[in-house]
C-alpha cells in the first residue's frame, strides 16, 4: 500500500456531503524545528477526489523535505489560527483508535523498558487485531480504523470514547508489563501516525 491508497483508505470512509470537516497532516523535526500543521477539508460537497490529491500531495512535500510525517487520527471542525496545531479540543470525531507500541532505540532517552524488538511490540497486540500494523521505525503503531469515521454527539459522548481509546491502550500496555515492560500513553486524539511509503528521520531512524 503507498501513500495515495492509504489516504485513499481514510477518506472514501468520509460522509461526504452531509458534513465538512477537516483532517490534519504534521511535518515536524525539520531544520527549522517545530512542527508544521496542514488542515485538509473534506466534506461539505467538496470532491473526495480533491481531498485525496490535496492529502497525497502534502505527505509527499513533507517526506521530501525530510519531514516526519504523521496522520491525525482526530478531525476537527474549523482551522485554528495560523501556526496553530490540532489541540484535544479542536478534536470533534475520529477516525479511529491509535496506539503506538515503541522498542528499546537511542532515539527514546527516557530510560523506560521498552520491548526489545518489533516481534516483541508485535506480541503486545496479539489478539486486538489493528487494521493497519505501521512499522514507525522505532516500534510498532497499531490503528484501528472505524467503518467510517465517527463524529462526536456532545462533551459526554467525547468523554466516553476517549475512555473507550484509553481502555484499548491500556490492555497493550497490562499485557506489556507480563514481560516488564514499559509502553507510553498514546489514547489521545492529537496522535498521528506514519503513513506507507514515508520515513521516519528521529534520531536517524529508518524507513
Amino acid at each position: 500500500m503507498n501513500i495515495k491508497e492509504a489516504i485513499t483508505r481514510l477518506y472514501e470512509r468520509l460522509p461526504v456531503e452531509e458534513r465538512q470537516s477537516f483532517s490534519v497532516i504534521r511535518g515536524y523535526g525539520g531544520d527549522k524545528g517545530g512542527a508544521v500543521h496542514r488542515f485538509i477539508q473534506c466534506g461539505g460537497g467538496r470532491p473526495i477526489e480533491d481531498s485525496i490529491d490535496e492529502a497525497t500531495q502534502t505527505v509527499i512535500d513533507f517526506n521530501n523535505n525530510k519531514l516526519n510525517t504523521n496522520f491525525c487520527i482526530g478531525l476537527a471542525d474549523a482551522v485554528p489560527e495560523p501556526g496553530k496545531g490540532l489541540s484535544v479540543e479542536m478534536v470533534t470525531g475520529l477516525f479511529g483508535f491509535f496506539s503506538d507500541v515503541d522498542i528499546q532505540h537511542e532515539a527514546h532517552g527516557n530510560g523506560k523498558r521498552y520491548p526489545p524488538t518489533v516481534e516483541d511490540a508485535l506480541w503486545c497486540l496479539e489478539g486486538l487485531k489493528p487494521t493497519w500494523t505501521i512499522n514507525s521505525g522505532h516500534g510498532i503503531q497499531a490503528v484501528y480504523l472505524f467503518e467510517e469515521p465517527y463524529f462526536f454527539e456532545n462533551t459526554a459522548d467525547k468523554n466516553k470514547i476517549t475512555k473507550l481509546s484509553f481502555r484499548l491502550g491500556q490492555s497493550i500496555r497490562n499485557r506489556a508489563r507480563r514481560k516488564g515492560w514499559e509502553l507510553d500513553a498514546t489514547h489521545e486524539f492529537t496522535r498521528g501516525f506514519r503513513l506507507p511509503g514515508t520515513l521516519n528521520y528521529k534520531g536517524g531512524g529508518g524507513g
